[in-house]
């Protein structure tokens, strides 16, 4: 199986509802042959760089996923048919890209805890700080003292 990625800008005029429905209809499209849609990120309407098919704004969208190399020449027929695609772009994602990316992913993650972690320990030495003022307060307000065998002094 081949990973790919695939972006794809669709007609303002189709609405949020008709955008939704045609990324859908390509994931079927890509799962009825025997591909996997791993990621599916919408990007929404966005001002477009230049004009296409005098629309000067497009819906975009990026579909991740994996799947038989004779996949794409189907997509790309079935997407160059389709009149409410403006553009499409796919290309074929290499392992050491997916590679890099899981690395990234990872370091992201590790960083993310170590900064909890961090704002836990600065939290707990506040909480600390504002214990010890609390003692020291208790014992300045004047509780009798005591000596060794509870008698008070």
């Amino acid at each position: 199986m081949q990973h790919y990625e695939g972006t794809f800008v669709l007609d303002p005029t189709l609405q949020e509802e008709g955008y939704n429905k045609q990324l859908e209809r390509i994931k079927k499209f890509i799962d009825d042959r025997g591909g996997r849609v791993i990621e599916d990120d919408r990007w929404g309407l966005r001002t477009l760089a230049y004009e296409i098919k005098k629309q000067t704004q497009g819906f975009y969208g990026v579909l991740e996923w994996e799947g038989p190399g004779g996949l794409i020449g189907e997509l790309d027929h079935m997407l160059r048919l389709d009149e409410h695609i403006l553009r499409h772009l796919i290309v074929h994602i290499d392992s050491t890209i997916l590679t890099a990316r899981e690395e990234l992913r990872q370091r992201k993650v590790a960083r993310t805890e170590a900064e909890d972690r961090d704002k836990r320990s600065v939290m707990d030495e506040d909480v600390d700080e504002h214990e010890n003022e609390f003692d020291e307060e208790q014992e300045s307000t004047g509780s009798p003292e005591q000596d060794d065998e509870g008698r008070e002094e």
